[in-house]
Parts: C-alpha cells; sequence; structure tokens
C-alpha cells in the first residue's frame, strides 16, 4: 500500500467544475439583486424629494420650486438651497445610484440625476410637478419609454392615464393599453413615476 498525499488530479478537475457550476447558478440571482437594491434606492430618492418639495409648498401657500416652466435634473434645478429649492429642507438631495443613469423622458436631465418637470393641471401652469427615474426591473415600474417625452406643456390630467399597472416583454413595440404595458427592452424603457400638486 502507498502512502498518499494530496489529491489526484480527478479530484481536483471534480472540485473546480462543481464550484463554476454553483458560480453560475449563483452570479445570476446576484445581479438581479444589486438591480432590485439601486431599484429600491430610486424608489425611496423620489419619495423624499417629493416630500420636501410638498413641505416647500406649504410652506410657500402652494409654489412649486424651480423656476417656471422648469424641467431637467432635481438637483440642478430645485437642490440648491437659494429661495426657490428644496436644499435647504433635506441633508442630501438624492440621486440615481447609477452615476451613468439617464432619465431620456425629461429634456436637459444630467446623468445620474432624477428628471423634474413642472407641468400644468386644471389649467394653470407650473401648478403641478413629475418626478421621474429609469428603472432596472418591471416590479418598480409605472411608465415605459413609449408613453412619450414629459414637457412644460405636459397636462397632469393626460399623464395620469397613462400609468402602467402590468408589464409584458414585446418584440415588436413599447405600448401603453388600458393600464396594460409591453416594452421591447427593459434596459432604457422603464422608468418610475410620481405627479405631484
Amino acid at each position: 500500500m502507498r502512502n498518499r498525499k494530496g489529491f489526484t488530479l480527478v479530484e481536483m478537475l471534480i472540485v473546480i467544475v462543481i464550484i463554476g457550476i454553483l458560480a453560475a447558478a449563483i452570479l445570476p440571482k446576484l445581479m438581479g439583486a444589486q438591480d432590485k437594491a439601486r431599484d429600491v434606492a430610486r424608489v425611496a430618492g423620489l419619495n423624499n424629494i417629493n416630500q420636501a418639495i410638498a413641505d416647500y409648498a406649504i410652506d410657500t401657500n402652494g409654489d412649486l420650486p424651480g423656476a417656471d416652466d422648469a424641467c431637467g435634473g432635481v438637483t440642478t434645478l430645485i437642490g440648491g438651497t437659494n429661495d426657490n429649492q428644496i436644499g435647504g429642507r433635506m441633508q442630501d438631495i438624492p440621486s440615481d445610484p447609477n452615476s451613468k443613469q439617464t432619465v431620456n423622458i425629461i429634456a436637459n436631465t444630467p446623468a445620474g440625476e432624477f428628471g423634474y418637470c413642472k407641468i400644468t393641471k386644471g389649467g394653470s401652469t407650473n401648478s403641478a410637478y413629475i418626478l421621474v427615474a429609469k428603472v432596472d426591473s418591471p416590479s418598480q415600474a409605472n411608465w415605459i419609454a413609449g408613453n412619450g417625452n414629459i414637457t412644460k406643456d405636459s397636462k397632469y390630467s393626460e399623464l395620469k392615464g397613462k400609468f402602467c399597472k402590468s408589464f409584458t416583454k414585446d418584440a415588436a413595440k413599447n405600448e401603453n393599453t388600458d393600464w396594460a404595458c409591453t416594452y421591447v427592452e427593459w434596459n432604457g424603457q422603464l422608468y418610475r413615476v410620481i405627479i405631484g400638486s
């Protein structure tokens, strides 16, 4: 009988294959967890900004922060500490966890910022607002890119009718029909939107 020290090549290869199989099974789940964590941070950030805007409106008899007809990034337009900004109401202005992410449906929104736009409600301009973040998964989305861009001329009542309650993937089109939305790709197509007044 011979004295054995160490592992054979076959035993080492079997261990390497098992580790590879486990890594292949776990890695996609970890990647999905990162997307979900970013989306949770985005939704929390939008909710915090929404609350700061509501506090601002209470303190200013219903005025909204930012210049009239303002559309662009939250930090750029209303993130400072001037009289018409919310920076003094929050310790830090939340931003997108992905600093390269861009909200394409609101013009002039810098990468890494959430979108903000004053809109029209009941015929009164600059009387409502919309906050937007691009999200990674349908579970946090309520809007698709196919709903169109948001501008200062957007109307509260029209935007309210474009929210999505369910999502399905379709290789042909982005579309919103009776609150059921279809999208071509997740990447760049799904948004989380808050409308306030």
